[in-house]
């Protein structure tokens, strides 16, 4: 296989085609120069994301056992029918977005701040 530089190539195809086949040649360059130039991708501004805005917001239930234990759920049909360890019963249940707060007090007087979509499921 012969080896031959591209003008010389270019220059023998162009002296031997037809003037519809020259102006599809020069668009060809044309496009040719414009994609060797390349495309340059900037970024308009900074984006800034918010933990919360990762979040998907859904209703939950939060349930309190006697024992102190605290979980999650989607969905509550009937409180009796809720697993839970043995001997233990529900305290207290309330319904919230995963990314409402929530505010658990002790029996000492201390406060615990916690998101629902950070409680246990």
């Amino acid at each position: 296989m012969r080896e031959t530089r591209p003008e010389i190539a270019a220059t023998t195809i162009a002296t031997t085609m037809t003037a519809p086949q020259e102006r599809i040649l020069a668009a060809l360059h044309a496009i040719s120069a414009v994609m060797a130039e390349g495309t340059l991708i900037q970024a308009e501004a900074d984006v800034e994301f918010s933990p919360d805005e990762f979040i998907a917001e859904e209703d939950n239930v939060v349930i309190v056992s006697r024992d102190g234990w605290v979980k999650r759920q989607k969905e509550v049909k009937d409180l009796q029918s809720t697993r839970l360890r043995e001997g233990d019963a529900v305290l207290a249940c309330f319904a919230g977005s995963t990314r409402a707060t929530c505010v658990f007090f002790t029996n000492v007087g201390v406060a615990y701040t916690c998101r629902i979509v950070d409680v246990p499921a």
